[in-house]
């Protein structure tokens, strides 16, 4: 995500009560960072501070690598949606990475959703 406009439109901020604000960068984040977001489907937890573990961030090549550790949860009743959204400088590389568990997840290109390598699983 790039924008602002960008991170309403995926995350959907829920409407608030009181005094309350939106969970959202400040408007001039923007202008020098991006945010990158992996997600899964996993099983409903009441504890999501192990599900992602960020690893890594390295840039080279052209190429922005994201590496996580992702430790799913014990099967329960039902799945949640769960992500891990990282902050990096602007501009985007070419292509974006994702290496899960030290093997490579996808990998992104230019333009929205665009695939260039299929989930290895």
């Amino acid at each position: 995500m790039q924008t602002e406009a960008q991170w309403s439109r995926v995350l959907h901020p829920a409407a608030v009560m009181w005094r309350n604000k939106h969970f959202a960068p400040p408007a001039n984040f923007w202008k020098d960072h991006a945010v990158v977001l992996l997600g899964r489907s996993v099983f409903g937890t009441n504890n999501t501070r192990h599900v992602f573990r960020l690893e890594s961030v390295t840039r080279g090549s052209g190429t922005l690598t994201l590496a996580v550790h992702f430790e799913p949860p014990h099967a329960s009743s039902y799945k949640m949606g769960w992500f891990i959204a990282v902050a990096v400088n602007k501009p985007l590389p070419q292509q974006i990475a994702f290496v899960e568990n030290g093997a490579l997840l996808c990998t992104l290109g230019p333009g929205p959703a665009r695939w260039l390598s299929p989930v290895a699983h």
